[in-house]
């Protein structure tokens, strides 16, 4: 998590840890639902990557999803 930028983190432990939707983040963050759709996207495929990279795994061993699950 050190490597994502601090609107990053925020915004993937606001969807992922705090369970909130994009519009509660886009009130919060004052910033469009829409564009956070898409940072959360990017936010978290950044994320499955430095984690593989720790891990010495493959990026694709690891889901789609917030990218803390593993596909088997």
């Amino acid at each position: 998590m050190a490597k994502l930028s601090a609107e990053e983190r925020n915004l993937l432990i606001l969807r992922c840890v705090e369970d909130k939707s994009y519009q509660e983040i886009g009130l919060i963050l004052g910033k469009n639902s829409a564009s956070l759709r898409k940072k959360y996207e990017r936010a978290s495929a950044k994320f499955r990557k430095y984690y593989a990279q720790v891990k010495g795994v493959g990026v694709y061993e690891y889901g789609q999803g917030s990218g803390f699950e593993k596909t088997v």
